[in-house]
């Protein structure tokens, strides 16, 4: 006759190595969570990258471009870059960071207008020319 398992009493064990059984949601929220690059992770790719003095350019702290943006914004300001880099325009882009013309003509930038919504000088300009909102 067919006798019934018994569940075992211990951890199952092989070797020295212990066994641990672990749900699948929290291997899943475990592997998301290591997916997710750190702060430090991102101010190195930026540093690496000429997003770093775009940054310097338009004005905008880095301080500030850390707290505002968002991960997932800075990610996109990263691979927009990146991608850059591998384009004919990347010359175009060197000689305007290097050479020191002004930023304004970098409209061919992907990152562009949404760095210099985020500049100081942008803000100035705004409340110069709207007036300050309350």
């Amino acid at each position: 006759m067919n006798k019934p398992k018994e569940a075992p009493s211990a951890t199952p064990t092989i070797g020295a190595t212990v066994l641990r059984l672990v749900p699948r949601i929290r291997r899943q929220a475990d592997q998301q969570t290591s997916a997710a690059p750190s702060t430090e992770c991102l101010e190195r790719q930026v540093n690496s990258l000429r997003l770093s003095k775009m940054l310097d350019m338009l004005g905008v702290p880095k301080e500030g471009y850390y707290s505002l943006m968002s991960e997932e914004i800075i990610q996109r300001h990263i691979s927009n870059c990146r991608h850059c880099t591998r384009s004919p325009s990347v010359r175009i882009c060197d000689a305007y960071l290097d050479e020191g013309r002004p930023v304004r003509n970098m409209r061919f930038c992907p990152n562009y207008l949404s760095l210099i919504a985020n500049s100081p000088a942008f803000y100035e300009q705004r409340t110069r020319r709207h007036g300050a909102r309350r």
